[in-house]
Order: structure tokens, then sequence, then C-alpha cells
């Protein structure tokens, strides 16, 4: 039982940067193989929308992977779950704006 109240959930743009680092030994190489295991016959689609032929390509393909799975696909999975449940409204967002300045930095 849950009470029926206003919900807002969702993520930011680069969410998997702070909760789920690089490791210091992360090659493209590596992350393909591990795509590759984790995917199977699937792996090409993960691919076609995290492309990682390069090391940089690999890095960025990594956090936007975790972030939209780890965090985006729960978030909207909730809010839809509270829209379905609930007659009070539920939002979902989605942050991409880095703040200016030296803090906004290490996000963007």
């Amino acid at each position: 039982k849950q009470n029926d109240v206003p919900t807002i959930a969702g993520f930011n743009q680069d969410e998997g940067t702070a909760l789920a680092p690089a490791p210091a030994t992360f090659t493209a190489e590596g992350y393909q193989k591990q795509v590759r295991q984790r995917y199977g016959a699937l792996a090409d689609e993960f691919f076609a929308l995290y492309p990682a032929q390069s090391e940089e390509d690999a890095k960025k393909a990594y956090y936007a992977s975790y972030t939209h799975s780890g965090m985006g696909l729960g978030m909207r999975t909730w809010v839809r779950a509270q829209a379905n449940s609930g007659k009070a409204p539920a939002y979902y967002y989605y942050f991409q704006r880095v703040p200016a300045g030296p803090a906004g930095a290490k996000y963007g």
C-alpha cells in the first residue's frame, strides 16, 4: 500500500560518471567483450545504440548505457507505475544542463 501523492522522479544526463566510474584498466576491447558476453546475439543492436569502436567512444558508451539502464529505466518504470496506479500526477525529468562555473565542470 502506498500514499497517492504527486510523484517526480528522473535522472541526469551524466549520472553514470559519478555513480559508476570506469575502472583504471578500462579498454574498448574489454568493454566490447563484456557487452558481447552480456547481450549475446543482441550485442550488435546494443552497439548500434552505444557505439564503442574507439577508447573514447567506448567510455562514452559505458557511461551512457549505465545511466540509461541503471537510472533512466528505473525512474521511468517507477513514474509509469505511479501514473497507472494512482490518481495524483506523476512527472518524469531528464536533466542535461551543466551548471556554469568550476563546480559544474566535474559534471560535464
